[in-house]
């Protein structure tokens, strides 16, 4: 029996009286001392569960039947961050829903009442404070809101509150400031992910960076459409989050490397070294930043949108490359 935690082989020495519970507790216990959490469970590369319990592993009578365990587990940080990104998810489309008179309005105050509560906990495990963006009087706000419109319940009265008071609240403020808070949340994961980089978490840390490209590409657009809209001052605060965000990434790849003892010379895409790469995209930063000192509005968004987003695109390519590299390193040391 094989088990494999984030796509690492992980060595587990087995006397044979084990039960697969006490097998399955031991890997979950492991993954708690080391602040993960367990994502999914693949066995034999084709059964797929969420947990262990008896029920599922009543599925494999006899242990001798499992070849293969893949898990995947996450970080705390990595947790709590999903779990702030479904909150801005049901906020989006809720304030977005089509209204009707017969709406479940039961089901809306019992799903915005699970967010007011979650969001402080949520922002807590972040490291992000509330207050820095006064959300908490937005909280208060839509608390009332949500009252008032289980006062009303499940009548023409409560739908019209809801399509006339309470969805403006949540699509022209709450949102904004939930998105606001993201960036706050986004550099604290990427400075978490950043620490403690070793041979059991390094491969895994890559390739979470890939999901960190969408996000880039939607800043540059942001960031351009600020300029363009004449709001320089929201654009520079967000050119020193994105600049920030990729200074951090750039920070995991190298202590990645070094952990497996790959240089950057060695990763390279359509023939163009890593090295090379980085340092052109530096200089995109640097002409940015100057640019901006310069009060050159329009420069900063052509380097933005004709330079560096082609690049952030590569970098993600870059990463496929390097968790290519690493995974080979760790199958033949």
């Amino acid at each position: 029996m094989e088990f494999f935690i984030n796509s690492q082989k992980f060595d587990i020495t087995l006397d044979g009286t084990e039960t697969l519970q006490i097998i399955f507790d031991n890997l979950d216990k492991w993954c708690q001392d080391n602040d993960l959490v367990i994502n999914s469970i693949t066995i034999n590369e084709q059964h797929l569960f969420y947990s262990i319990n008896d029920k599922e592993a009543d599925i494999f009578k006899n242990k001798d039947d499992i070849k293969r365990v893949d898990i995947e587990a996450i970080s705390y940080f990595e947790y709590a961050y999903n779990s702030f990104i479904g909150i801005i998810d049901y906020v989006r489309r809720i304030s977005l829903a089509e209204v009707t008179d017969s709406m479940n309005i039961s089901d809306i105050i019992e799903g915005t009442n699970l967010i007011i509560d979650s969001i402080p906990r949520t922002t807590f495990l972040l490291g992000t404070a509330l207050e820095k963006h006064d959300i908490m009087s937005d909280i208060k706000v839509l608390e009332a809101r949500v009252e008032r419109l289980k006062e009303l319940d499940n009548t023409i009265e409560g739908s019209n509150f809801f399509r006339t008071d309470i969805q403006p609240f949540l699509k022209d403020t709450f949102l904004k400031t939930l998105l606001i808070l993201l960036d706050d949340v986004e550099i604290n994961l990427l400075i978490s992910l950043s620490n403690n980089i070793l041979e059991t978490n390094a491969l895994y840390r890559i390739g979470i960076l890939k999901s960190f490209i969408e996000p880039l590409l939607n800043s540059i657009d942001d960031i351009v459409s600020c300029i363009q809209t004449g709001d320089d001052k929201s654009g520079f605060l967000k050119i020193e989050k994105f600049s920030k965000s990729i200074e951090i990434l750039c920070t995991i790849i190298s202590k990645s490397l070094n952990v497996y003892d790959l240089d950057f010379n060695d990763i390279n895409y359509n023939e163009v070294g890593f090295l090379i790469f980085i340092d052109e995209l530096n200089s995109n930063m640097n002409n940015i930043i100057e640019a901006f000192q310069n009060n050159d509005y329009v420069s900063v968004a052509d380097i933005l949108e004709y330079e560096v987003k082609d690049k952030i695109s590569l970098l993600g390519d870059y990463i496929v490359i390097i968790e290519r590299d690493i995974g080979l390193k760790i199958v033949s040391p």
